[in-house]
């Protein structure tokens, strides 16, 4: 037996690894911290919480119907064939919707007066 430095268990590198992807991923980020912004995306926007409700459910719903989708692209053809496409597919669009000129035409993601609409019906009206 040798009297070196133990070595770290492996499972405690899986642990470690875990707690970075969660720290680093969209659930905290998004989904956790929702409500705290939620008071200031609504004066930013001028809209009311189910107009910006409607648009987090939206980005969920995509987020679950998607994920099957990336992991069957990750199965059948590895994850470093896959990063590197939807990495740069993210990064172009992003850039396509917020920074590149438009000559004059509006650029970036739906507003969330596109989602007005569906949620009149359930705001309350004044008789």
């Amino acid at each position: 037996m040798s009297e070196g430095r133990p070595r770290v268990f492996y499972g405690w590198w899986v642990v470690l690894t875990a707690a970075l992807g969660l720290f680093w991923g969209s659930a905290p980020i998004i989904v956790f911290s929702f409500g705290i912004f939620l008071k200031s995306l609504s004066q930013e926007f001028h809209s009311g919480r189910a107009v910006i409700s409607l648009a987090f459910t939206f980005h969920n719903l995509m987020s679950a119907i998607s994920a099957p989708l990336a992991g069957q692209l990750v199965d059948s053809y590895g994850a470093r064939k896959v990063i590197l496409p939807c990495t740069l597919t993210g990064r172009f669009t992003y850039y396509r919707r917020t920074c590149a000129p438009t000559g004059g035409k509006r650029s970036g993601a739906l507003p969330p007066s596109a989602f007005r609409l569906p949620s009149l019906r359930y705001e309350k009206r004044d008789p």
